[in-house]
């Protein structure tokens, strides 16, 4: 079974700028409650890590991570959950080399 894991970095007693936690943490978990079910029929493992990080770690809070791999938000800096779906689909058609049409450009929403 391959294994997607999805890594929020963020620091318990800093205000984001782009959204307050309790939202950042909705969103992640309502994504993942969405694509969990289509990603089990491919034999995928979704996964969620919340990373707490201290005040030297501080620069690296409000990042979000697919395998290691930092996704780019929206322009405006806020995480969307179709942003956050698309870069698990993106990742899950990279390692498995398969997809509606083969092409990870091709989940795109």
């Amino acid at each position: 079974m391959k294994r997607i894991l999805i890594e929020w970095l963020h620091h318990d007693g800093e205000k984001h700028s782009y959204a307050p936690s309790a939202e950042v943490l909705r969103v992640i978990s309502h994504a993942i409650e969405t694509i969990r079910p289509f990603l089990s029929t491919m034999q995928t493992q979704l996964d969620f890590k919340e990373i707490g990080l201290t005040a030297d770690e501080m620069a690296l809070s409000g990042a979000i991570k697919i395998n290691g791999k930092e996704i780019d938000k929206r322009g405006d800096g806020i995480l969307s959950e179709e942003t956050l779906i698309d870069a698990v689909l993106r990742e899950t058609v990279r390692f498995t080399g398969k997809g509606c049409a083969g092409n990870p450009e091709d989940l795109s929403r």
